[in-house]
């Protein structure tokens, strides 16, 4: 699923000339790392709110 997702967010690049073809693998790695990070911010954020929810 990253990987579908960091290729189509490089394609969107190299479909508007940001980025050069030969550059692909190194974006596809640094968007699946974002994705990854943003992945599990939200997940202990989501955990926080249910456990200050449950303990109210």
């Amino acid at each position: 699923m990253l990987y579908t997702w960091s290729n189509r967010l490089v394609d969107i690049l190299l479909d508007n000339k940001i980025i050069k073809e030969k550059e692909r693998d190194i974006y596809t790695y640094g968007f699946q790392i974002i994705i990854s990070s943003m992945v599990g911010i939200l997940m202990v954020g989501a955990i926080g709110l249910i456990v200050k929810n449950q303990l109210s």
